[in-house]
């Protein structure tokens, strides 16, 4: 009898024991999908973000700064994990930032996320430890990827900042019973968050605990997730789980005492023999009703859960189709019945290739199955080209896509989210479109403008410059007939002499800074010496001027915009700079014109070419991606600044078959 007794507590023991360890890796899937699926939006809007800011520099269209904040914020509306995504240039510098406008001087070259991707080119997805804001001082966790200018190398990062009070009061919702802690941690060990909130372990390293010992030796065997068991009735016993796709760990964790409290107030029923059995008998049949009420319980939960879930598929904006093995429609929602007009009844059971393009079936069916093959369980689509789809009608048009893959019942599913980006598409082309014709423009008015000042110089200088001239040598004459006793005449002629030569002076002095003739007479090296010689002796300035390079034909279109680059940033220096010393530097190759113009003044401050009134600035950035060039202006507060250009060479005959 007391072997059967010890023996049938033991047993009601360990079922307790296996219960919770149950309920705790059920909890620690069922939170692990749920992180998974709020990483994955995360990951989609920087993809998203990280393609349009790509996109807009393959087409030469940068969106105004404005327009950045307001992509930024329109990417996190709807989004409650995340609470700012923000752009950071190759310094470290912000850039943009959804938080606010203009952005606030900040620098996060001393962050890890940082350097990790300023050091790694092949970086991808990377997930910092949480920190507290500079700008605030709350907590956020950092969630970021590489940003590459076209022609590779490192432009800077695209950070979301997410919210770690958005897994707490998830993990708040639960309701769990008391002595219930639920944490998130990063793959290396350190606390994201937790269910109660223990502020002070915020990003420190639990590497060393027992849960993270237990996944370094599954790594081999390719488990992510298992339980770690109660060490006596006093310890805690962990489920815990990987987050597919993402280097995160999710553990839950139940107090031994709790969990266990029930079964040791019942075994106190057993001290007295037949009594003690029939209480026990009676407490045994006690605790399995309350199992059952348990696992009735957590059916419920599982299946409000489930509800929850089909109502975020069912009234998601974009489409969701999720297909099987046969990559037969086993789901569609009612976004991907308005996106491909054909109803769900009609589409459940159809292969996918209903909504493919025939010419793109059969390198979808290859995606799909190397998809399957790989070790990734989450992929978007698209990214060696554009890819589209079919409506009911036949009509194709473009989507974004991403697909994952889980396994249920041993099958396998794969689930795809579409957004029709036909309107966004049309959008762009149309921005483009406007931005082209602005450029052509302003290169004709551009153009006109030099016609124009090239003709008024020219009437300055032939016609009224020889006309005074003229009047010069009348006035010198009728000097040289008076006697000289006349000295009150021979003063006045002259002063009219002096009047004469300051005017032909300044009538010089218009025309070569409305249009240099020497620079259609003899070329741009001259005009660039003129323009130093004249530069140096108004503003009293050093100017070291250094030409170098093949004095090749230069296209007249390019030779004035070097000029008037250089005459625009020379006036900036006499103006803003309090220089001592300029150095220009002209390089003339076959393919390039180079220009560089430094001074050793006080340099811009940060953002000051930003300004809406630094028409200067843009002008020499107009100047020369008119002309297919591009133009940087470096500067740092104290340490000057400095511009540089460089412009492809045509050759005349070329550009003019293509006038």
């Amino acid at each position: 009898m007391i072997f059967g007794t010890v023996w049938v507590l033991w047993s009601l023991r360990d079922r307790e024991i296996s219960r919770a360890e149950r309920e705790a890796a059920n909890l620690a899937q069922a939170l692990a999908e749920q992180t998974a699926r709020a990483m994955q939006g995360v990951d989609l809007m920087l993809r998203q973000t990280q393609e349009r800011i790509q996109t807009d520099e393959a087409t030469g269209f940068l969106m105004d700064d404005k327009g950045i904040h307001r992509l930024l914020s329109a990417r996190i509306s709807g989004a409650p994990q995340v609470r700012a995504q923000s752009l950071f240039d190759a310094r470290g510098n912000l850039w943009r930032t959804s938080r606010a406008y203009p952005a606030p001087q900040l620098n996060v070259a001393d962050h890890e996320f940082f350097r990790v991707h300023r050091e790694n080119p092949n970086s991808g997805l990377f997930i910092d430890h949480p920190t507290r804001s500079r700008i605030d001082g709350a907590w956020g966790v950092q969630v970021s990827r590489r940003l590459d200018w076209k022609k590779g190398g490192f432009r800077g990062v695209i950070a979301v900042t997410m919210d770690p009070t958005y897994f707490e009061e998830l993990y708040q919702s639960l309701k769990l019973e008391s002595g219930t802690n639920i944490a998130l941690y990063l793959a290396d060990g350190r606390l994201l968050a937790s269910e109660p909130r223990l502020e002070d372990l915020l990003g420190q390293s639990f590497r060393d605990s027992p849960l993270f010992e237990a996944l370094a030796v599954q790594a081999g065997a390719g488990h992510r997730g298992g339980i770690l068991p109660m060490q006596g009735n006093q310890g805690r016993l962990v489920g815990y789980r990987e987050v597919t796709g993402f280097p995160l760990v999710v553990a839950v964790s139940f107090d031994g005492d709790n969990m266990l409290a029930s079964w040791r107030q019942h075994t106190s029923l057993f001290a007295g023999g037949v009594l003690a059995l029939l209480i026990l008998l009676g407490t045994a049949a006690t605790l399995l009703a309350r199992e059952l009420s348990r696992d009735e319980a957590l059916t419920a939960a599982l299946a409000e859960s489930e509800a929850r879930m089909q109502g975020i598929i069912y009234s998601a904006m974009d489409a969701i189709i999720t297909v099987d093995e046969e990559q037969r429609v086993v789901l569609f929602n009612p976004a991907a019945e308005r996106m491909f007009a054909c109803s769900a009844a009609t589409a459940l059971g159809e292969p996918l290739d209903r909504f493919i393009p025939a010419k793109y079936r059969e390198a979808h069916r290859l995606h799909v199955a190397q998809f399957g093959r790989d070790a990734a369980q989450n992929r978007a689509m698209g990214e060696r080209g554009e890819i589209y789809g079919q409506r009911a009608s036949g009509e194709e048009f473009p989507i974004d896509a991403s697909i994952s893959r889980v396994e249920a019942g041993g099958k396998r599913l794969y689930t795809a989210v579409v957004r029709d980006i036909a309107r966004r598409r049309e959008g762009e082309r149309q921005l483009r479109e406007s931005h082209r014709q602005l450029r052509e423009l302003s290169a004709s008015l551009q153009t006109v403008r030099e016609e124009e000042r090239t003709r008024f110089a020219r009437e300055l200088h032939d016609e009224l410059g020889q006309q005074l001239t003229g009047l010069k040598l009348d006035v010198s004459w009728l000097g040289s007939r008076l006697k000289d006793d006349r000295t009150g005449l021979l003063d006045k002629i002259n002063r009219i002499k002096n009047a004469l030569n300051d005017t032909v002076n300044a009538v010089r002095r218009l025309s070569s800074e409305l249009r240099p003739l020497l620079l259609d007479d003899l070329g741009l090296v001259p005009a660039v010496e003129w323009l130093r010689d004249d530069f140096q002796n108004r503003s009293g300035m050093a100017v070291e001027l250094h030409v170098s390079g093949h004095e090749l034909p230069i296209p007249k279109d390019a030779a004035t915009a070097i000029f008037r680059i250089l005459q625009e940033s020379l006036t900036n220096v006499l103006r803003h700079a309090e220089a001592n010393q300029v150095w220009i530097a002209l390089l003339m190759t076959p393919e390039k014109l180079h220009l560089s113009v430094r001074d050793d003044g006080r340099g811009l401050d940060p953002g000051a070419s930003a300004k809406a009134r630094s028409f200067g600035l843009l002008g020499i950035r107009e100047r020369a991606i008119m002309l297919g060039g591009e133009a940087r202006i470096s500067s740092q507060p104290g340490a000057g600044t400095t511009v540089e250009v460089d412009l492809p060479l045509i050759r005349e005959t070329t550009s003019e078959g293509h006038s």
